[in-house]
This record gives C-alpha cells, sequence and structure tokens, in this order.
C-alpha cells in the first residue's frame, strides 16, 4: 500500500506512542542482533549470558509482532494489489470496510485465543520473568492489530455498531477460552456439551469459510490476516481432542512454538542486514566494483546485473530486497544507457535475484530445513549444484 501521507502523519499523543512502539521494535532488533555475538564472546571465556537462549528467542517474538503492529499502523501489509486497479468509488470503498472487518475479526479471535498458550505446568522462568508473561505480546499485539484494522475501515454514525458487533462475534467464536478464564481448567460439565457442539459447528464451516478467506485475500485482506484464519481453522479441525479444540491450543500455541523457534532468528537478521546493505548506498558500490571487472566483456553488464543480484540476494535473504536496493541502478543502466529494451530489463532483474535463494546463507533453504527438520548444512550443500 502507499505509504502514509502527509496529512495522515500522526501528532501529538499518537506520535508518541508510535515513536515509542518503534523504539521497542528498533531495540529488540537490535538486541537480537547483539546477544549472539556478547554469548559467543562470553563462551571464549567459559561462560555465557544467563538465560541468553530463552531471551533470544523472545526477542524473536517481540520483534515479528512489533513488526506486525507497525505494518498495519502504517497500512503496508503485504497484500494482492488487485484491488489498487478497481476505480474509487463506492464499490472499492465497501470492499475496503469488508476487508478490515476481516481482518479484525481473526485478529479479535486470536487475541483471544493467545491468553492460555502455557499451560499450567508448563511455565518456564527467563531471567527475573515467566514466560507465560513475556507470551501477553501476543493478545496485546493482535488486540492493538485489531484495533488498527477496525480504525482503516473509516465507519462514523450509526456504521459504528458494526465493528462493536465484529468484536462480539469475534469474542463469541473464542467463548472456549473465555470460559477458561472465568472458570478455570476445570471445567463445569454442563459445558462440555456446548463445547462438542461448538467444535461439530466449526467442522461444518470449515470449507465455506476457507473459500470466503481466499476471496478476501483478492479484495486486498492481508495475507497473513488470510493464512492465519485458514491456519486457525484447519489446525482445529484437524485434532480429534475435543478439548483441545475448543480451547485454542492447536493454534495459538503453535504460533507461540513457531515464533520462539531459535533457528529462524535469520529472519529479522536478514531484514536488519538488507536494511543496513540498501540504505548506505553498498549497492551502488557493489554494481561499480562488478562493471570494472565485467563490463568489457560481450554483454558484460548482464553478467553484472546476473551476479550482483544473486551475490546481494544471497545476504539480504529476499529478492525483493535485492530489486528495491538495485533495481533503479541497474533499470537505468540496462534500459537508458545501455538500451535494453524495457520488458528485457524488467524481467531480468525480477529473475536474477531468485538466483541467489540458493546460495548460503540462504533464507529460503533455512526456513524450508525448518519446517521438514533437516539439517541447514545439508540444505546448503544441496542448493549448490542447482
Amino acid at each position: 500500500m502507499d505509504a502514509i501521507t502527509d496529512k495522515e502523519k500522526p501528532t501529538g499523543v499518537k506520535l508518541v506512542l508510535n515513536s515509542i512502539e518503534d523504539i521497542f521494535c528498533i531495540t529488540a532488533l537490535v538486541l537480537l542482533a547483539v546477544f549472539p555475538i556478547l554469548e559467543s564472546v562470553a563462551r571464549l571465556f567459559g561462560t555465557g549470558v544467563p538465560a541468553s537462549s530463552g531471551i533470544i528467542v523472545h526477542l524473536l517474538l517481540f520483534t515479528g509482532l512489533l513488526g506486525g503492529m507497525i505494518c498495519t499502523r502504517n497500512e503496508s501489509n503485504l497484500a494482492i494489489s488487485f484491488v489498487q486497479y478497481i476505480p474509487e468509488g463506492k464499490f472499492k470503498n465497501g470492499l475496503n470496510v469488508i476487508t478490515n472487518l476481516i481482518s479484525a475479526f481473526i485478529s479479535i479471535v486470536i487475541a483471544w485465543r493467545s491468553f492460555f498458550i502455557i499451560e499450567p505446568g508448563d511455565e518456564k522462568m527467563i531471567g527475573f520473568v515467566s514466560n507465560r508473561t513475556l507470551a501477553l505480546i501476543i493478545p496485546i499485539a493482535f488486540g492493538i492489530i485489531a484495533f488498527r484494522f477496525i480504525r482503516m475501515s473509516k465507519l462514523s454514525g450509526w456504521k459504528i455498531i458494526i465493528p462493536i458487533v465484529v468484536f462480539l462475534l469475534g469474542t463469541i467464536v473464542s467463548f472456549p477460552v473465555i470460559a477458561k478464564m472465568i472458570w478455570g481448567f476445570e471445567l463445569p460439565q454442563g459445558l462440555e456439551n456446548i463445547f462438542i457442539k461448538y467444535a461439530e459447528f466449526v467442522s461444518f464451516i470449515k470449507l465455506p469459510v476457507i473459500i470466503l478467506l481466499i476471496i478476501a485475500a483478492f479484495g486486498g485482506t492481508p495475507l497473513f490476516i488470510v493464512l492465519s484464519g485458514i491456519a486457525l481453522i484447519l489446525l482445529q479441525t484437524a485434532d480429534s481432542d475435543t478439548a483441545r479444540i475448543v480451547d485454542g491450543v492447536p493454534f495459538t500455541g503453535d504460533i507461540y512454538t513457531a515464533l520462539i523457534n531459535d533457528k529462524i532468528i535469520a529472519i529479522p537478521l536478514f531484514t536488519l542486514a538488507g536494511f543496513l546493505l540498501s540504505e548506505s548506498k553498498a549497492g551502488q558500490r557493489l554494481v561499480n566494483t562488478f562493471r570494472n571487472f565485467f563490463s568489457w566483456l560481450p554483454g558484460g553488464i548482464i553478467i553484472v546485473t546476473v551476479v550482483i543480484c544473486a551475490f546481494f540476494t544471497s545476504f539480504t535473504g529476499a529478492s525483493g530486497v535485492t530489486i528495491l536496493a538495485l533495481g533503479g541502478i541497474l533499470y537505468a543502466i540496462l534500459h537508458e544507457h545501455l538500451k535494453y529494451s524495457q520488458k528485457f530489463s524488467i524481467g531480468l532483474l525480477t529473475s536474477v535475484g531468485s538466483i541467489g535463494l540458493l546460495f548460503p546463507p540462504s533464507l529460503p533453504l533455512i526456513l524450508v530445513g525448518t519446517v521438514m527438520q533437516v539439517n541447514i548444512f545439508h540444505m546448503f550443500l544441496g542448493g549448490i549444484i542447482p
């Protein structure tokens, strides 16, 4: 989406709150990079940073969720861009309202269900704070995200009742978790039949909800909301244990486990590396260096483009970052100076960045290895020949 315009820039209390949010996110990201260094240095002296592993993985949790809050605040969540081709008018405005309310509804459900991620007996101390306390960032973050989606719907007057209805529906859907908040984990026997009916209803609406979410994706609903909603209903209906279906553990527990997986710490660090490379004009210097090496060859600039994009992508972890950092420079050289066609120049730039995804350190290979429980080093070796 477009960046915030000058008229929409926050002021006063809102500006202060946004600045605090930004500072927390930047601090968590910096600490995420610093802690492994401190741990490595401390091990040289036969010691280590106390609770460093737990601190690092929870910094990852904070970084991811704060980043999600900021993206929602700036209306920059990743979404299918089909809706931008729809002319301005009532239809587009109505579509915007619907997609934002769907996003708010799913965020509310996740927020409610995140209160019981860690069951009694599974609590651990991370330094002086329990992991249950640290995990509260999940319901808080999704609650704020839901509020921001509601604000983005821009409903006023009598229509303000619609977001209230959405909140109530999200709360009703999350009734099992709220029941546990009221009665604890030992629920009255009378609720058992209600919970069973609830589980049967969720299974019944599974397919229509998935179809609705896929349609909503093409309407501009953020992809993380679409994927979260589909995962929410599939994980609930895939578990045969009714108690676990209704208490939300299969979904929100997986969120927590995934976000504190130490193998994916590379993701925000790749993002940080890409930002530093982009903002430090490293791309321009790399272009100049490789031009000096290869520009004398026939088609040398094409070789420069392939090599530098692959090189840059391998260190940033994403071809999109490469296109943002180098696309403007290389496009000007290819199209404006060397007169290659626009289609050829754009096609080359958007494709060659993907080559670097196979070179270590490679973010996709790390993700695939993490999900498939395969040795990451073997994944790197497997990517060399392709």
